[in-house]
């Protein structure tokens, strides 16, 4: 991304969502764990850690939250962006012809996804699937990645980016993707509508792991103070809200563990923390 920064040390992050993901349903998490950090589908099953089984909630929430809003308009050209180890583009592409996805991250995510996907055992598209390397605020790259879509309207998502960005990085992101969708029309589809919020506040940091990786990586300072912020940002850059996903959270297949292991003391403070993330899908202003 920016040359002003090194963003290889996010990398890892990929690696660790993949082991929460793993205890979900999501299309080929399980393979990807096994392949990419040597461990079977089933480690950790047996985790009683509430903060571990809040935590897979939270992420298959988030990655079928942006599956929703994009399959519920006709995206046919779709560019995923720091798309990490999930494999939607895999997953769209596999029940519908018409799709071209395009898969992108930094250089060495793309190289190791490749090489996982040649693991898999169901891995035909029907539809047109590129796993391409981009970093994401290179005006350059980014155009060339637009150029290999026909014209028809362009769906641009991203789970787990935004948070990484400083306030001037995510306007420049703005800037190039409201450039794209002025040209071809569509939407873009984004998970990363955080609030600034401590993560132990519900006994969900264990160890305080997420607070150390927040802190390693400015994450805090990046977030939103309320989302009527995120929305006058988007706004002030030219995208108004056109659907923000409603969670539920019966249909995940990781939320009955989650009662399983909680004490009614933690289930309590959860439902009464608060929302803080949301999955909006944008529109040109």
């Amino acid at each position: 991304m920016g040359k002003e920064r090194n963003f290889k040390s996010i990398s890892p992050s990929a690696k660790a969502l993949m082991q929460f993901k793993a205890h979900t349903q999501i299309p080929f998490a399980k393979q990807t764990v096994k392949v990419l950090l040597n461990e079977d589908e089933n480690t950790g099953a047996l985790n009683k850690d509430f903060g571990f089984w809040a935590s897979v909630v939270h992420f298959e929430n988030r990655y079928y939250s942006v599956n929703e809003l994009a399959l519920e308009i006709p995206a046919t050209n779709i560019l995923e962006l720091s798309s990490g180890f999930n494999y939607r583009g895999l997953e769209f592409t596999n029940s519908k012809p018409d799709i071209h996805y395009i898969d992108t991250d930094l250089p060495d995510i793309i190289s190791y996804k490749k090489q996982i996907v040649s693991s898999f055992e169901k891995t035909h598209s029907t539809g047109r699937l590129d796993y391409e390397a981009l970093n994401a605020l290179d005006k350059k790259q980014f155009q060339a990645i637009v150029d290999r879509f026909n014209n028809r309207p362009l769906t641009i998502i991203n789970e787990g980016l935004l948070v990484y960005l400083s306030k001037k990085e995510k306007s420049k992101l703005c800037r190039i993707i409201r450039t794209h969708l002025e040209k071809q029309q569509g939407y873009w589809i984004t998970a990363d509508i955080y609030l600034n919020h401590n993560p132990g506040r519900i006994g969900s940091d264990k160890g305080k792991k997420w607070d150390r990786f927040f802190s390693k990586q400015n994450v805090t300072n990046q977030m939103f103070e309320s989302f009527e912020e995120a929305e006058e940002f988007f706004f002030n850059n030219g995208f108004v809200l056109d659907k923000e996903y409603i969670p539920d959270y019966s249909k995940l297949s990781a939320s009955e563990k989650l009662l399983q292991v909680a004490s009614p003391e933690q289930l309590d403070k959860l439902g009464k923390s608060g929302k803080v993330q949301a999955t909006w899908r944008l529109k040109l202003e």
